[in-house]
């Protein structure tokens, strides 16, 4: 672990939570966290702890755990373990079936509660203080804040190598498919935005299914096009990734890279003018990333 980065850590959080003491909300926001599961026994009570720990009041706060066929008891555990939590208001649900994550995860946020903010928080992974929900409750006082990204960093402290604001050139023309993938951990956004993501911009053109690989892109692409100037890099750490020999990234590296490319050549959108405005139209993409 980097000490300099840990130093600066510290410090972005309690400035940014002085901020929040010295100028409470006025809104209590309601929040979605969207957890897709999968094998996910040996984190599921670490990822829990993390929620309930949090500085926010958890009746404003709905969880769901969407286990994905696990080989494993991860539904179990987190069943057991909520037991011990009984200020969560967390639901688990388990497919018969493994669908994949971007199945899973679009069926979640589409259910998400009407103006609410949801967190896409995979259950193998955690918030990285109890701090985060009510800085971003601080942060969604904006009503021209629509989506955030970033920051986050591994288990052991060290930093994310790909966490970093987008250049202003790239969000002015609309080029997040042709840029190189910094937009990762934490997101969260207006569930409004995501209502404007079509279905068929969420299929691989390859299969006729939802992409299995590369979903982080599959959905914030079209959330980025969509948001343009509304989206914002949070660059005080609010996830810890958990990245281990089970995930995705990690042991499917070939195909997640294949359905990127699939992705980034889809045709993008038009940024809205507003979230009840009309559903923005496609644009060819001049991707040649």
């Amino acid at each position: 672990m980097s000490f300099a980065h840990a130093l600066k850590n510290r410090w972005l959080r309690a400035v940014t939570d002085l901020q929040v003491s010295l100028r409470p909300p006025k809104r209590q926001h309601t929040f979605f966290i969207a957890s897709a599961a999968h094998d996910a026994s040996g984190w599921i009570e670490r990822h829990l702890a993390s929620i309930a720990g949090q500085r926010y009041p958890l009746e404003r706060v709905e969880h769901v755990i969407l286990d994905d066929a696990s080989g494993d008891d991860t539904a179990e555990v987190a069943r057991r373990a909520l037991r011990k939590l009984p200020s969560l208001r967390t639901r688990v649900e388990r497919n018969e079936s493994q669908l994949g994550g971007c199945a899973n995860l679009t069926r979640l946020f589409r259910s998400a509660p009407a103006e609410s903010i949801v967190l896409q928080v995979d259950a193998d992974d955690w918030l990285a203080d109890p701090g985060v929900l009510a800085y971003l409750n601080y942060l969604y006082q904006d009503p021209e804040l629509w989506m955030t990204y970033n920051s986050w960093q591994f288990p052991d402290g060290s930093p994310s190598t790909n966490s970093r604001p987008l250049p202003r050139s790239v969000i002015r023309r609309g080029a997040f498919r042709e840029h190189i993938w910094v937009t990762s951990h934490l997101h969260s956004f207006r569930k409004e935005l995501f209502d404007h993501v079509r279905e068929d911009s969420l299929i691989d053109p390859e299969t006729g299914e939802y992409f299995r690989s590369a979903v982080d892109m599959s959905h914030y692409f079209p959330m980025l096009e969509l948001a343009g100037r509304r989206a914002r890099h949070v660059p005080r750490i609010l996830y810890v990734y958990n990245l281990h020999a089970g995930s995705l990234i990690a042991s499917k590296r070939d195909k997640q890279l294949a359905c990127e490319r699939r992705i980034r050549a889809l045709r993008r959108y038009a940024p809205l003018p507003s979230l009840h405005g009309r559903e923005a139209p496609a644009q060819d993409s001049d991707c040649e990333f």
